[in-house]
């Protein structure tokens, strides 16, 4: 219960400010401002991604660069999972296990990383493990940096 509770927080925190994402994202539709989105970072439920700072967010990803379309790629494969496997309980299973955490940002992060790479971006695994040695859930952290770093 506590998960959902956290989820329904994170969607009513919005302040109104959004992005709308280009239909080939779908479902994801916008970004949202939310005072409860993870600083810097980036966290989807259905089909909207919620951010801290919109601005900032768009600043360090214009709409149409390589990194806009990397990381909405990455954020529109968990939407399109959280459909398919209900929204609230992939949320909420996303939110308490680990494993399963660590096998859907594995999805996401293939996707990012694949689309970085379509558009001749260098990727460096180092930076990558950096972020996801970060990640936790209500559980714990997800992953160590070695072991994102050897995925």
């Amino acid at each position: 219960m506590r998960n959902l509770l956290l989820m329904a927080l994170l969607v009513l925190a919005g302040c109104g400010s959004f992005h709308e994402v280009p239909e080939d994202y779908r479902p994801l539709e916008r970004v949202k401002q939310s005072v409860l989105a993870p600083s810097g970072g980036i966290a989807t439920i259905g089909d909207t991604a919620y951010v801290a700072d919109l601005d900032a967010w768009l600043a360090k990803r214009p709409p149409g660069s390589p990194r806009y379309k990397a990381t909405l790629r990455h954020e529109q494969e968990h939407s399109k999972r959280q459909f398919a496997d209900g929204v609230r309980s992939w949320t909420a299973k996303y939110m308490t296990d680990i494993g399963f955490m660590w096998a859907e940002e594995q999805v996401g992060w293939y996707y990012e990383i694949q689309t970085l790479r379509q558009w001749g971006l260098d990727v460096s695994p180092e930076a990558v493990a950096d972020i996801l040695k970060d990640y936790s859930n209500l559980r714990g952290p997800m992953v160590s940096y070695e072991e994102a770093l050897a995925w």
